[in-house]
């Protein structure tokens, strides 16, 4: 029986990103069964969250698990810096110098820790560990959020060690097709896309209350986004389409990095549209009040990018599940593995006049509304963090068994 398990992120914590919450709320399901260790790299802050001095309560998890942070040869700079704009040409140059390094440094930190099983966000500590196999007998295990690669070779490297470990865990089902047909048999796959606790979400916040708190006009019809403000999130596609609806609404983006933050302001002013507020980063605990506060929530995501279309399980999704909101989203084969016209308005995605149509309709039909978000409400409790966890334990034992 499992007793231990190393877990592998070549992740910033805290941060503000997204994958963040979700691994540390994977920690903490985990370490209820087993003994967890959390390995990260040392990295670059940025001032905001220089100021987490408390890294579990920030992320409202207990402490039962213990976090290592190790060395990697990390030249990035923070995103709030200066210099990050100025080298953001040698960006990518300083991405894989960083990765390789971590990678290389977190195998040789694993060889030197009892554990059964290691499970990784990175795919260059799956390799080396790989490469390694001949000093060590543990079980390994990678969990994929990326966009599977475009080209044939680049699909070749990446799964030529990936066959040879223990399992993957992924969070489409496109993605594991997209594995499978480079041979890896489906009984090595696990799909397991994003969780929820639904406790953070409380029935009783009302939107008048939240709205007062966060200092929200109470005669407006309010939209919320909330995460990053990337192009292929379809942010851009939802200020355009708050263009063509009038002052009467009136959406909030909340999140991004300081760089992001400052060119999605840019874009705004630019296009001259006056109903859009961007709220940047928040803090997570502060998000269920924003979704609260809100009439409608979206999710524009584009088609334009195979991340978006077929790969990406997007946290806010179930987050906007739970919050008891109507939802309007991009009708996108990514998004349809959760949502469907039984749960949320779906709409054409890249298209701005689709999307404010959308939102009118999830505002004004409030039979409709009521009944969408019951269903997704009653749908969101079937991915709970907890439950994810359950499943992948079963998927790690199952693996090791079948191994011997």
């Amino acid at each position: 029986m499992m007793k231990s398990m190393l877990y592998i992120a070549n992740a910033r914590i805290p941060t503000e990103k997204a994958h963040g919450w979700q691994i540390m709320k994977m920690c903490a399901e985990f370490a209820k069964k087993l003994e967890v260790e959390l390995v990260v790299p040392w990295r670059f802050q940025t001032k905001f969250m220089k100021q987490i001095r408390d890294v579990h309560d920030y992320y409202a998890v207990g402490k039962t698990f213990h976090i290592k942070r190790i060395f990697s040869l990390n030249l990035t700079p923070p995103l709030d810096s200066r210099i990050s704009r100025w080298i953001q040409l040698v960006q990518p140059i300083l991405h894989w110098q960083q990765s390789l390094c971590f990678g290389l440094i977190s195998s040789f930190y694993t060889l030197t820790r009892p554990v059964e099983v290691v499970y990784s966000r990175d795919f260059f500590t799956c390799l080396f560990l790989y490469l390694l196999r001949p000093l060590h007998q543990k079980r390994v295990f990678f969990e994929e959020h990326d966009a599977f690669p475009s080209t044939k070779l680049g699909a070749s490297l990446k799964c030529w060690p990936l066959r040879h470990i223990d399992g993957i865990v992924v969070v489409t089902r496109h993605l594991g097709k997209a594995y499978q047909s480079k041979g890896i048999p489906s009984e090595n796959i696990l799909v397991a896309p994003n969780g929820i606790d639904v406790k953070q979400f409380p029935s009783n916040l009302e939107r008048k209350i939240a709205r007062e708190e966060l200092g929200i006009p109470p005669d407006k019809k309010v939209i919320c986004y909330t995460g990053h403000l990337y192009r292929w999130k379809g942010t851009h596609v939802l200020a355009q389409a708050m263009k063509k609806l009038n002052d009467d609404y009136l959406a909030y983006f909340v999140g991004g990095t300081p760089k992001d933050i400052s060119e999605f302001k840019e874009f705004v002013s630019a296009s001259q549209i006056s109903n859009v507020i961007t709220a940047g980063y928040m803090p997570p605990k502060m998000i269920p009040k924003y979704l609260a506060a809100a009439d409608v929530l979206v999710l524009p995501n584009t088609s334009e990018e195979a991340i978006s279309r077929l790969y990406t399980s997007p946290l806010k999704l179930f987050e906007y599940m739970a919050a008891r909101r109507p939802i309007v989203a991009s009708d996108l084969p990514s998004i349809r593995e959760i949502l469907s016209e039984e749960t949320a308005t779906l709409v054409k995605p890249d298209d701005p006049t689709a999307l404010a149509e959308g939102i009118k309709r999830a505002i004004e039909d409030e039979k409709l509304g009521k009944k969408l978000v019951e269903n997704a409400f009653k749908e969101v409790k079937l991915y709970s963090w907890e439950k994810r966890a359950e499943k992948i334990i079963q998927f790690i034992a199952r693996r090791r068994q079948e191994k011997g």
